[in-house]
């Protein structure tokens, strides 16, 4: 059966790639979904994918002088510092950065959400109206683009190779020093929030809003269109062997600040906080009684004076709140058997499923159900090491596959049906089962 499934999977690359030796662009590669109109005159967005084949030369990793349990500040500016070091921020080309490459993973473009034409943005979970302040009345979408540095580059090119053969998920270890790093935008003007006044801008092809003047999100199925977003977030990922006790990464947010002293309007960031565990003793119960995560620190709330993560652990401002970021980002397996998030309405008993520090390699499994306790039924999962972008690339890959679809079949309706394949691929709605990939780190 193993050596069928593999001659399918060699099988169908050669159709998907095409009969003949012309086809430039593998399948999943492309670089975007939509094409740019005729005589569109703006950037156009071109990935980066030309993968080292080699372990890149040790690169510096200047968050190394600091710890980041007693000097969180000064580490995660020296990741912002070395995020941005040869950069052009008004293009973020990454693969044209003067002092190191920059990688985007293949397989982004087929879902509903898929990067657009323009800057190569996914869409990530819209921002339910009220998140970002009192004059916030709409439900806002949210953009985001993510890129890996160059030993983070080098496991992808593992994975994914040159994109003539199947993706080899065996290989889906980060190795110490990568560092992945997404940029997110919002369709959140300044008049709905003040923390966007005089944040840097991109005209990005966005999902149109049906009627024009609706408060609620549009579909990811509704044509997209050109409107401007806003500079918001920027989120940050480190595999540091200094947490390999907890998850071996430490998370990390900044988010726009307008009264910041930066002439660089794109460094006007402020380290919102970082994480390297999920405080899985930290119950729902002991953080309304005022016990704090021992694993998360938060820095800065800006003006929203609010938790962003569950139990006052670290997560970005328009993440989902009822989860942390490596909580998240932990549930990163393949096939991808469990949602993001627990479900809105889960108490601690079984949300905590979802706050475990797992180890690079170590799947999350199955969820929780009435006959199946936490962390069962990993047999045959493989850690995608809390990448959401390869589990997000894979399964678009499998959904192109019919002879997959059993690796995206849900087992039963006990399990999970937030994560309905179909779904993710052609919708992002809100609702109380929330199927919305954060798809960039």
């Amino acid at each position: 059966m193993r050596l069928i499934h593999q001659v399918s999977l060699a099988l169908f690359a050669l159709v998907l790639l095409g009969s003949t030796a012309e086809a430039q662009t593998p399948a999943g590669w492309e670089p975007a979904k939509n094409t740019p109109p005729a005589n569109w005159p703006g950037p156009v967005f071109e990935p980066s994918f030309k993968f080292p084949t080699s372990i890149p030369a040790e690169d510096t990793q200047p968050w190394k002088a600091f710890d980041f349990k007693t000097e969180p500040n000064e580490y995660m500016e020296a990741v912002l510092d070395y995020v941005f070091e040869g950069q052009d921020p008004d293009s973020w080309r990454v693969q044209d950065n003067s002092v190191r490459k920059w990688y985007h993973v293949p397989w982004m473009v087929s879902h509903g959400n898929g990067r657009e034409f323009i800057h190569g943005l996914t869409r990530e979970r819209s921002t339910p109206a009220g998140d970002l302040g009192s004059n916030h009345r709409r439900c806002t979408q949210a953009w985001g683009v993510g890129f890996y540095n160059p030993i983070g580059g080098y496991t992808l090119g593992k994975v994914f190779g040159d994109g003539t053969s199947p993706p080899d998920v065996s290989e889906a270890t980060f190795l110490p020093g990568t560092v992945v790093a997404k940029i997110l935008f919002t369709e959140a003007i300044a008049q709905e929030t003040d923390i966007v006044t005089g944040a840097p801008e991109w005209e990005v092809n966005i999902n149109a809003r049906q009627p024009v003047n609706a408060r609620s999100c549009p579909r990811a199925s509704n044509p997209r269109t050109r409107a401007k977003l806003r500079l918001f977030q920027l989120d940050v990922g480190v595999r540091d062997t200094d947490a390999d006790e907890f998850t071996g990464w430490v998370f990390g947010t900044f988010i726009y600040d307008p009264a910041s002293t930066q002439t660089n309007p794109w460094r006007k960031l402020r380290a919102v906080g970082l994480m390297w565990g999920n405080d899985n003793d930290l119950s729902d119960a002991d953080a309304q009684n005022g016990q704090m995560p021992e694993e998360s620190i938060i820095l800065y709330k800006a003006d929203l004076l609010r938790d962003f993560g569950r139990g006052g652990r670290m997560n970005g401002p328009v993440d989902n709140p009822v989860s942390s970021c490596l909580s998240c980002h932990s549930t990163a397996m393949f096939p991808q058997r469990a949602g993001m998030t627990p479900r809105r309405n889960d108490g601690w008993d079984r949300a905590s499923c979802w706050f475990r520090n797992l180890n690079p390699t170590e799947p999350f499994g199955r969820p929780p159900s009435n006959t199946r306790a936490c962390g069962q039924s990993t047999g045959g999962l493989r850690s995608l090491d809390y990448s959401l972008q390869l589990s997000r690339a894979l399964i678009n890959y499998s959904a192109a596959q019919p002879f997959l679809a059993e690796l995206n079949a849900i087992p039963n309706k006990l399990d999970a049906p937030f994560i309905d394949v179909n779904r993710q691929l052609n919708d992002l709605t809100l609702d109380d089962e929330e199927p919305i990939y954060d798809v960039q780190r």
